[in-house]
């Protein structure tokens, strides 16, 4: 089981199960449609019901939203360490069936060493949700997948223990607004990060 190998089935269009800095996740080529197509109907969930973007770095982040604010880099930058989602509130040249009705999209930039290598492999974003089936509780380590969902995928990415995160928490979540930011979802308890948030005006 390696990164290159994939990175093969992602660039084929494949759907793959791979630890992250998070919970386990389910990952495809985020410019295909085929392919985010996969990840929907393995999990039995709702068209419309968004997909998380997963980005190298902040510049492979501004391909695909209209605009970063200057606070949103500042966030990033202070926390990079920190599984923060950011929901930009307007895409762009990402598939319609990766996207809310509302055009937004939520990204992360994980912190995570074989993620990095997948991302920067395979030279475009991840598509990604967490590896369950839609209505099922999301599992904290690649021991608890659903034997469902490991036989629907096309490759599993597992990684040596070292490499992995035991009973993981799911990102923090914040919408992106004009002057702050807005708490969706709160992940692993970080006091400098609720500190640094009570700071800004939103």
């Amino acid at each position: 089981m390696s990164v290159q190998q994939a990175i093969e089935v992602l660039r084929a269009g494949g759907v793959i199960l791979h630890p992250t800095d998070t919970i386990p996740g389910l990952a495809a080529d985020a410019l295909q449609p085929a392919a985010i197509q996969k990840i929907y109907d393995i999990k039995g969930r709702e068209p419309g019901k968004p997909l998380l973007l997963l980005c190298q770095d902040l510049e492979m982040t501004a391909q695909y939203v209209a605009h970063i604010p200057p606070h949103a880099r500042k966030l990033v930058s202070q926390f990079p360490q920190l599984p923060l989602t950011l929901i930009y509130p307007q895409a762009q040249n990402l598939p319609a069936n990766l996207l809310p009705p509302n055009g937004s999209v939520g990204i992360r930039i994980p912190a995570h060493a074989p993620t990095q290598q997948l991302l920067k492999g395979l030279g475009r974003p991840l598509a990604s949700t967490s590896a369950n089936l839609s209505g099922q509780p999301s599992p904290t380590s690649m021991a608890n997948i659903d034997v469902r969902v490991l036989k629907l995928v096309d490759y599993v990415l597992n990684l040596p223990a070292v490499e992995t995160q035991a009973d993981a928490v799911a990102s923090w979540v914040l919408t992106i607004e004009e002057s702050g930011f807005n708490i969706i979802r709160q992940g692993v308890q970080h006091p400098p990060l609720l500190q640094w948030l009570k700071k800004q005006s939103y």
